[in-house]
């Protein structure tokens, strides 16, 4: 086969759209194995055809293949189902893939998959773990477990992880974020903590964590011009993302410019209409701002979300008891 018509050798030089068409030509005229239905497969998932990928990852499980092409077959799909919001198949598949070969990338997968459904648990814990019991220097997996333990505030396990990861990719622009903000809870670390978040942003200059743990940094020492400098950053690099929209309008309401604050919750709000975290902090806004009754409804809105503080806030504040949760049905 010429270069002109292999599909394998279009997909290596980035001609992915080129590369499908090739492959569906091959297709069509002959029986291709396992191994070509993965790749084409992968074709069509980077190219965001996730249905047509999950159909062409179960179509090459019915050739003849060994375990490990057998396996990628199932985390492929994985992959395809989480982008399509179908977590629990997801999940279904790469414990599919795990019982024929436990590899590090499908472990910390699995474990992603665990937190994005359920939260930061201890099954999501123990999946990190066996990755690394495989292969000590997979990078992934150190910075997932220094997130779960920063999530638990357990900072010193959670720099150990944070560190490895560095150490393994210099270039690893989410662990120094992270590893800026575990830092940045001791006040007597400021610097270092500054320091690390400004790696991460040379890093990757589009990650928008980087830009808001460091604002939160200057908020924290009272460098309000350069705080709101990095907040801005935040919105530029993240415009559609709620976050950065909520973090910047708390800070400009938190400091008295409750104009812009109010209008950068409200896109917030706009962006992320279903969480509790701009509710919460919207509440807290009207707060602010003396208007008693919308901020009851904006926290109760937040509580009815899930938001773990919410409840709280209103008993603190406002006097109102939390309330009880509704009885089971028997």
């Amino acid at each position: 086969m010429n270069d002109a018509a292999d599909p394998f050798a279009a997909a290596a030089a980035g001609h992915a759209k080129r590369a499908i068409r090739l492959f569906e030509r091959l297709m069509a005229s002959t029986q291709v194995n396992g191994a070509h239905l993965i790749r084409y497969a992968a074709l069509l998932q980077h190219c965001g055809r996730h249905e047509e990928a999950i159909a062409a990852f179960r179509k090459a499980r019915t050739r003849r293949m060994n375990v490990e092409g057998r396996s990628l077959a199932y985390s492929g799909e994985a992959g395809s189902q989480a982008k399509l919001g179908a977590l629990g198949r997801a999940s279904r598949a790469l414990r599919r893939s795990i019982g024929l070969e436990p590899r590090p990338g499908t472990l910390t997968l699995l474990a992603v998959n665990i937190i994005d459904r359920q939260g930061w648990n201890a099954e999501a814990r123990r999946c990190l773990e066996r990755a690394l019991a495989i292969d000590a220097d997979y990078h992934e997996a150190h910075y997932n477990l220094g997130c779960y333990y920063r999530k638990r505030e357990q900072f010193e396990r959670a720099e150990h992880h944070l560190r490895r990861a560095i150490e393994i990719d210099p270039r690893y622009a989410e662990a120094y974020a992270e590893l800026g903000f575990c830092v940045g809870r001791d006040p007597t670390r400021a610097t270092e903590s500054r320091r690390l978040l400004s790696r991460s942003i040379r890093a990757d200059p589009k990650y928008g964590w980087s830009r808001i743990y460091l604002a939160q940094a200057y908020w924290r020492d009272d460098d309000l011009r350069n705080a709101e400098k990095q907040y801005r950053a935040a919105v530029a690099v993240w415009p559609k993302t709620m976050v950065a929209h909520v973090t910047y309008g708390d800070f400009l309401s938190s400091t008295g410019d409750h104009r812009r604050g109010g209008e950068r919750l409200r896109r917030a709000l706009a962006l992320a209409p279903s969480s509790d975290i701009p509710h919460y902090f919207y509440a807290l806004h009207l707060y602010r701002l003396g208007r008693i009754s919308g901020a009851v409804r904006s926290m109760r809105r937040a509580e009815q979300l899930g938001h773990g503080l919410a409840g709280k806030w209103l008993s603190d504040r406002l006097c109102i008891p939390e309330r009880a949760p509704m009885p089971k049905k028997p």
